[in-house]
C-alpha cells in the first residue's frame, strides 16, 4: 500500500506535539490528527508548577507555548476524530476518522485520556448547568459563591486551591480517608482559610431544579446523609483512557492503558503509544512530552 505519510500522529496534547517537532525538525513527512482543542488535558489546568523552565504558569500558557512551536515549524495538522487503526498485511497503517481516511506507515498514539464520570444520579441533567471538570473554564462563573469540589487527588486539591482564590468558599470532598494528592498540596489546602475538607464521604446525588442546588452526601463510616448546598461543583475523579479502538490488537492492561516497549513501541509493529493513555507509573506533562521524544527518535532511526 502506498501511504501518504510516514508517521500520524494521533492527538495535540504535550506528548503529541513534541512527537511531531522532533520528527517534523527530522524532514519525516509527519500528519497530526486531533479532533478538539489543541494543548489535552494542559488547557484544564490552572497552573503548572512542576515542569522545569515554567514557574507557576497555567496549562493554557504552556500548551499555547507548544502549539506555537508546531505552527513555526509548518507541521500538517487537521481536525478530524479517529474511529479506527488497521494494521493492513503489509505493514502499512490505515486511520479513519469521521472526515477521512489515511494511510501511514508509522502511527504514534497519543489520544491522552477522557475526563471520568461519578454515575450518579442528577450528574447528566446538571452538567454545564452547575456541575463542570474544569475549574479554569468555568470557576470565575462563582467568583462569589460557594463550591464544592469533588476528589482527593492531585488535580483535586491543585483544582480547589485555585478556586479558593476567586470564590467566596470552597468544600473539597474526598472519598476516602487519606489523600493522594501530595503533601505539600494538602497542607497548604488546610492553611487555606476559605477552604474545607470533607473525607470519607460517598457521593450520592446531585439535586436542583433547573441548575445544580446542592451536592448530597453519605458519611462512609456513621452513613450520615448532607446536603451541602452549592450553584457550582467541580468533578476530579480521574481519567479513563481512549484507547477503545486499540482493544482489538491485544495491547491494553485490564485498565484500558496501552502497554509499550522502552522506545514507547507496542506489540504490534509500527504503532506507538504515548503520553497518559500508556501503561506507566506517572502521569505528568513532563513525562508526556518525553514519550513523545522517545517514539520519534526511535521512529526516526528506522526511517
Amino acid at each position: 500500500m502506498q501511504t501518504e505519510y510516514e508517521v500520524i500522529v494521533i492527538g495535540e496534547g504535550p506528548a503529541g506535539m513534541s512527537a511531531s517537532l522532533f520528527l517534523k525538525r527530522a524532514n519525516i513527512n509527519v500528519l497530526m490528527i486531533e479532533k478538539g482543542i489543541p494543548g489535552g488535558k494542559l488547557i484544564w489546568t490552572s497552573q503548572v508548577e512542576n515542569y522545569p523552565g515554567f514557574r507557576k504558569n497555567s496549562g493554557v500558557e504552556l500548551a499555547t507555548i507548544m502549539h506555537q512551536q508546531i505552527k513555526d515549524e509548518k507541521v500538517k495538522r487537521v481536525r478530524d476524530e479517529v474511529i479506527d487503526i488497521v494494521r493492513e498485511k503489509d505493514g502499512n497503517f490505515k486511520v479513519t476518522g469521521k472526515k477521512n481516511e489515511y494511510t501511514t506507515q508509522y502511527v504514534i498514539f497519543a489520544a491522552g485520556s477522557n475526563v471520568r464520570s461519578l454515575g450518579v444520579p442528577g450528574e447528566n441533567e446538571f452538567k454545564s448547568k452547575g456541575l463542570s471538570y474544569c475549574a479554569l473554564c468555568e470557576g470565575n462563573l462563582y467568583s462569589n459563591e460557594k463550591v464544592v469540589v469533588i476528589g482527593g487527588g492531585t488535580s483535586g486539591f491543585e483544582e480547589g486551591l485555585y478556586l479558593s482564590k476567586i470564590c467566596k468558599g470552597v468544600t473539597l470532598i474526598s472519598r476516602s480517608p487519606q489523600y493522594k494528592a501530595p503533601k505539600i498540596l494538602v497542607e497548604k489546602a488546610k492553611n487555606t482559610p476559605n477552604m474545607t475538607i470533607m473525607n470519607n464521604k460517598i457521593i450520592k446525588e446531585f439535586i436542583g431544579d433547573a441548575f445544580l442546588e446542592g451536592v448530597v452526601i453519605e458519611d462512609k463510616i456513621t452513613g450520615e446523609v448532607e446536603t451541602i448546598p452549592t450553584h457550582g461543583c467541580f468533578i476530579y475523579i480521574g481519567f479513563d483512557p481512549t484507547t477503545n479502538m486499540l482493544a482489538k490488537y491485544g495491547v491494553l492492561d485490564e485498565k484500558g492503558y496501552i502497554y509499550v516497549d522502552d522506545s514507547r513501541e507496542t506489540n504490534v509493529p509500527g504503532l506507538y503509544a504515548v503520553g497518559d493513555c500508556v501503561h506507566k507509573t506517572t502521569r505528568q506533562v513532563i513525562t508526556a512530552v518525553a514519550d513523545g521524544v522517545v517514539a520519534a527518535v526511535a521512529i526516526t532511526r528506522k526511517l
